[in-house]
């Protein structure tokens, strides 16, 4: 009984919360369509990154909704300090319909938001990964830059992770996590995973169960600490309000072997915001040009 009240609540809040996309999605239906006129006119050349350059991908952690439109809000205002304050090329967000033309740049590199959501349909983190792994593959081809750099919010950490510990030839050069449970501690996920975990496998398929320290995804995840064995610099960044974590995340729960961590005074939702965690802002800052 227990079990069927949580799943109910859950179907229940993803009704309510994915019944407003259709009033936020103006910025990608704008955009897609204005690609779709570039498209029809432009003819679909690859571009020649300056040397030493790196597009940036701003990727969004968990969402209720699943859906493209509120994954991708959670990184505006992150991409418009960037590019007021590190003079990145704004291309907002990539759709299905981005052209290459649109993706290329001639002196300061791109920052684009991107979303790991296919459809609207829960999946795993796996698929998560593979649809990331054709994003990255589209802004490098058509850019002409080798690697990309990641800025990661929460989830949007741990698909990064998983798809470059499964790339044969990764094309990151920079991972930047912000609130990242990289080794599945999260507020009362264990409670609730008792109902839904067995065998360290998930009952039913929902992405956020596969982040519990108890399910076998985050456990071979992290194991053999194989990040060693890779050329990507990373950095994580923890939110700490309270004894445990930033209110969401445990902070013992984000650090990595091969990581460079910082720990700052932000809640979860804040510290992809500039606004309002202008000290996690200062590390990203300094990541991305190599000072720390």
């Amino acid at each position: 009984m227990k079990r069927k009240t949580i799943l109910l609540t859950i179907i229940s809040i993803l009704v309510l919360i994915s019944a407003t996309t259709a009033i936020l999605g103006f910025e990608r239906n704008t955009l897609i369509i204005k690609s779709k006129i570039i498209g029809s006119s432009v003819e679909e050349i690859k571009g020649q990154a300056p040397e030493g350059t790196y597009p940036l991908i701003l990727l969004h952690g968990f969402d209720l909704t699943h859906t493209k439109t509120l994954g991708e809000k959670h990184m505006k205002n992150l991409q418009e300090q960037l590019i007021e304050e590190m003079n990145y090329t704004d291309k907002k967000i990539l759709t299905t319909e981005t052209t290459c033309a649109e993706l290329q740049y001639s002196k300061n590199p791109i920052v684009i938001r991107v979303t790991y959501f296919d459809a609207f349909e829960i999946e795993g983190i796996e698929d998560y990964s593979s649809n990331l792994e054709k994003q990255i593959n589209k802004i490098t081809e058509c850019s002409g830059a080798e690697k990309v750099d990641i800025i990661a919010h929460s989830l949007g950490g741990v698909v990064s992770r998983y798809y470059i510990k499964n790339s044969e030839n990764t094309k990151v050069r920079k991972l930047i996590m912000l609130g990242t449970p990289n080794n599945g501690g999260l507020y009362g996920l264990a409670d609730l995973t008792e109902l839904l975990i067995n065998n360290n496998s998930s009952i039913i398929e929902l992405d956020f169960i596969q982040l519990s320290e108890n399910h076998k995804f985050i456990q071979s995840l992290n194991k053999n600490n194989w990040e060693k064995d890779t050329a990507v610099e990373y950095y994580t960044i923890a939110g700490e309000i309270d004894e445990k974590g930033d209110g969401v995340v445990l902070s013992e729960s984000v650090k990595i072997p091969q990581s460079i961590h910082s720990i700052v005074s932000c809640g979860h939702m804040e510290i992809n915001n500039p606004s309002n965690c202008a000290e996690a802002f200062e590390i990203i800052k300094k990541a991305l040009n190599s000072e720390i």
